[in-house]
């Protein structure tokens, strides 16, 4: 269950970031929308949850799927507050999405307390979980049964068409990936773009002279929208530049299997590095070393980095190795 789980959320966020571009294009609403939650996101931790219940939140009928705006704004708070994640769920859960009780998503990890962040990265798994039963336990017994998991599996088809579809258009032609890669190409492309739109809205806001978009004038924000999209196309020109080898603006089929190639490495390096860099800051410390060292000699199963369902010398070798690029 929780793979499945982790896979559709994961299809869902190459979704949204795919369709990134497709939101700023549909107008300056959806652009404003995407700047107002990153906003609160930089300057509010308690956003994460979105404050009061919003529609998307509720479990929905299966006929109507979130809207582009929606899926790109799930992408980016998904890699926006992984930093954020609580150190623990309120005392009194409330419903199962966690809202309810104490405000527990006010709570930041101590970055030094590796033992939280690595719990943080478990329960992520299970918020994808629970995120699963909500939209498709119809019945409310907690579990899937055959009905109900056969839509999920279309809900997941589906969204997998409208990202390949997507990604075959940006690349020019047939993309030689799995699904299951493409969904493990989301985390990637997540916080990318995570990141893209941070530097982007800390960028305009210096050129306003302003510190926050609540500071912005209708007009500036406006402008805003354009000045997004300009730089989300600029990005996807720069990945076809970087393999187009003919120049001519599209990858061919060699291009696409070279580019294919390499995403399959970073999928796996940020897989590993997830595993050891807990705190997410980029940077592999003595502490991080030590805890995996610690883990590994456990035979714990977040020391497994080859997913082989062992933890033994050839995960040592692939530590190694991300210590060494690191």
């Amino acid at each position: 269950m929780n793979g499945v789980a982790i896979a559709v959320g994961s299809a869902v966020v190459v979704v949204g970031a795919i369709a990134i571009s497709a939101a700023v294009r549909s107008g300056g609403s959806a652009a404003e929308n995407e700047a107002v939650a990153l906003d609160q996101r930089m300057t509010a931790p308690e956003a994460v949850n979105g404050g009061a219940e919003r529609s998307e939140d509720r479990p929905q009928p299966l006929t109507r799927g979130p809207s582009m705006a929606e899926l790109a704004q799930q992408a980016a708070s998904e890699s926006d507050n992984d930093a954020n994640e609580p150190q623990e769920r309120a005392g009194r859960r409330g419903d199962r999405r966690g809202r309810g009780g104490d405000n527990a998503w006010n709570r930041e990890i101590d970055p030094d307390d590796l033992d939280a962040q690595l719990e943080a990265q478990l329960r992520r798994a299970e918020r994808m979980q629970r995120w699963m039963l909500d939209r498709f336990d119809t019945d409310g017994d907690g579990v899937l049964n055959e009905e109900e998991l056969a839509r999920m599996q279309e809900f997941q088809e589906r969204r997998m068409n409208q990202m390949r579809d997507r990604l075959e258009q940006a690349w020019g032609g047939e993309i030689p990936l799995t699904n299951e890669e493409m969904m493990a190409y989301a985390g990637v492309i997540g916080r990318q773009m995570g990141e893209a739109r941070r530097e982007m809205m800390q960028d305009f806001l210096r050129d306003q002279g302003v510190s926050s978009f609540r500071d912005l004038s209708p007009e500036q924000r406006r402008q805003m929208g354009p000045v997004m999209r300009d730089a989300m196309q600029n990005m996807q020109q720069d990945f076809i530049n970087q393999y187009d080898s003919s120049g001519d603006g599209r990858l061919s089929a060699a291009d696409r299997e070279r580019a294919a190639n390499d995403i399959r490495d970073q999928i796996s390096t940020m897989q590993n590095l997830r595993l050891i860099d807990l705190n997410r800051d980029g940077n592999i410390s003595p502490a991080e070393i030590q805890h995996y060292l610690d883990r590994f000699n456990r035979g714990d199963p977040t020391a497994d980095l080859n997913g082989d369902g062992v933890v033994d010398v050839r995960d040592l070798q692939i530590f190694n190795e991300v210590i060494s690029a690191n």
